[in-house]
């Protein structure tokens, strides 16, 4: 008997892919088990099913490049975008999985289209303002202290038409998370959730819908870049058909999906035939916008800026070449360009409602102060120095910033390597030393897995979703919170295997 052709092997990848997603919606919404709706207390929900039927989904992705990787037709981008499409479009009626984040992207459109900068208040300033509290006290939960504090008369007037428009809605108010602290998102996500609200519209559905069209718009960008860089098509499955980024941009509404669209775009246009210092504009607008909607693309400035510079000079020795970038016309056009929309997009804000600077980015202060979950080598880092300070938290991430600072400047600097590979291993460095290795974050690197060759780091992408076993705390959910010296076994079993996985694949390039 004939194997079967490659393109009906990719085909029933995809229809399998399909399948999972019908499943999942299903299950998040309640059928078959208890789901995944906002009010199912979490020790109900049936998050190991979801795990398993995910880890299936991954399987069966890498099989599939595994077989086909070598084997199928290169025009096979029309099928991959359109199962990817069917996909999403599946997993937004679920309810989401684990997630409520997209409660405070509503409430922040919510508010800036009454009028009232979101910067200016946070959700709790209301629950402050109503029973007068003037002290500040400290979250015993999450650590976070609570601003009481006097308001002014103009203060006054905001937060009463505040409470009107919670009052409108208040079961989309009490879902906001994290109320003691201030919006932390920027200002062009704050653009995205402010058109979101079109009609003052609440519904989930929209804002998730909104994040699929910039998810499949990526996968329309990778299939573009995958032919610059010569490599098949076929690679962007590890992307378009991973359960990962399906989960938490269409299902969950995560809206991440923005900034890796503009992460795609600057690379893509870095890639492009123009003129270098018309392509350095353009990727510093681009980055700039992507800076605005999650400040980690800011790392993408030195790499894509650098490439384009060096695709117009010959080799020099190191120091030549560090004098020649501090004079180059490229590379100021595209730093200048940068500054100043990010400079631009901020400006509006600090002069609404009189927010000021130290207002702006409260609430990223509080984040990058108290957030921490699950990471990987940071994980490592702050357990070493524990053992010699108790205030180490702190050092751990500046000793973290160090070495994604040292990892970027390699990178760009190193002409023998490819650009895509480059683009992969910075945002993978980054996910890798943060302090707060959410799932989502994992899909910024996931954008950039189809331009380079392992596939441990797909696995990765199966295994984080182990994480939100944690979110079980009655103690009858298998593996949920236990813990081995210091650390959730969860996260021992996502980073563990994906280090051996990864070590596995080194030495076996290293060898063979």
């Amino acid at each position: 008997m004939k194997p079967a052709p490659p393109i009906r092997i990719l085909l029933g990848c995809g229809i399998f892919q399909i399948l999972g997603w019908m499943l999942l919606t299903l299950i998040s919404r309640g059928v078959w088990t208890e789901g995944f709706s906002y009010e199912t207390p979490n020790d109900a929900t049936p998050t190991w099913p979801f795990v398993i039927i995910q880890g299936l989904l991954g399987l069966n992705l890498i099989g599939c490049l595994l077989y086909l990787k070598d084997k199928i037709s290169r025009r096979v981008s029309p099928v991959i975008l359109t199962i990817a499409i069917l996909l999403r479009l599946i997993a937004i009626p679920g309810e989401p999985i684990h997630e409520s984040d997209f409660y405070r992207y509503l409430w922040d459109g919510k508010t800036a289209r009454a009028g009232i900068n979101p910067y200016r208040f946070e959700p709790g300033a209301l629950m402050l303002y109503e029973k007068e509290i003037k002290f500040e006290f400290r979250d015993e939960t999450t650590g976070v202290t609570w601003r009481g504090r006097e308001f002014t008369d103009h203060e006054s007037e905001l937060l009463d038409r505040l409470i009107t428009l919670r009052d409108d809605n208040p079961a989309l108010f009490d879902r906001v998370s994290h109320p003691a602290v201030t919006t932390i998102y920027p200002p062009a996500a704050q653009w995205v959730f402010t058109l979101c609200q079109v009609g003052q519209s609440d519904s989930p559905a929209l804002i998730k819908l909104v994040f699929a069209i910039f998810d499949i718009g990526s996968i329309f960008l990778i299939l573009l870049i995958l032919t610059k860089l010569n490599r098949p098509p076929i690679w962007a499955i590890l992307y378009a058909w991973n359960p990962l980024p399906v989960k938490e941009f269409s299902n969950s509404g995560h809206y991440d999906s923005i900034a890796i669209f503009l992460l795609l775009l600057a690379l893509l246009l870095a890639l492009s035939y123009r003129p270098a210092i018309r392509k350095a504009m353009l990727v510093g607008v681009v980055l700039a916008l992507g800076t605005l909607t999650k400040y980690f693309a800011v790392l993408f400035l030195p790499v894509l800026l650098i490439y384009i510079h060096d695709q117009t000079s010959s080799r020099a020795p190191i120091a030549q070449r560090l004098l020649n970038y501090s004079k180059s016309p490229i590379l100021w056009t595209g730093l200048l360009s940068f500054c100043a929309v990010v400079f631009l997009g901020f400006l509006p804000y600090y002069f609404w409602n009189n927010t000021g600077w130290a207002e702006l980015f409260r609430g990223l202060s509080t984040y990058q102060e108290h957030w921490q979950y699950s990471p990987g080598l940071f994980s490592l880092i702050d357990k070493l120095l524990s053992w010699f300070r108790d205030d180490q938290f702190a050092i751990s991430k500046s000793i973290a910033a160090l070495l994604l600072f040292g990892t970027v400047c390699t990178l760009s600097l190193n002409k023998g390597t490819g650009i895509g590979w480059k683009c992969f291993a910075v945002i993978a460095a980054l996910f890798v030393l943060s302090p707060t290795a959410f799932p989502w974050y994992f899909c910024w690197a996931l954008a950039f897995a189809p331009f380079q060759n392992r596939l441990s780091w797909v696995l990765l992408s199966l295994l984080l979703p182990l994480n939100y076993l944690d979110f079980h705390t009655l103690g009858d959910t298998p593996l949920a919170n236990l813990r081995w010296g210091g650390f959730y076994a969860t996260q021992i079993l996502s980073w563990g295997i994906f280090f051996v996985t990864w070590i596995s694949e080194s030495v076996r390039r290293h060898f063979v």
